[in-house]
């Protein structure tokens, strides 16, 4: 299965080893309406570190596809 692995940044962040989230999905555009949705429910918000959701809440942020490829390899 093909997916991508993504990196979430404030736009001034550089660093994807310390800096943002990184995950792993095989929809990339579903999964980002969820971390957008998410960062607005109470029910969800809890599961984010207060910067992220603040980040994308205020729009200053970066989602980049950093790898395409399947899962596998993206998990490694």
């Amino acid at each position: 299965m093909e997916c991508c692995v993504y990196w979430i940044r404030a736009k001034e962040h550089t660093d994807i080893f310390t800096e943002g989230y990184v995950g792993i999905t095989n929809n990339f555009d579903y999964r980002m309406s969820q971390h957008i949705s998410n960062c607005t429910n109470p029910k969800h918000y809890k599961n984010y570190r207060t910067a992220f959701r603040e980040c994308v809440n205020s729009g200053n942020y970066v989602a980049t596809k950093v790898v395409i490829a399947h899962r596998e390899y993206c998990l490694e």
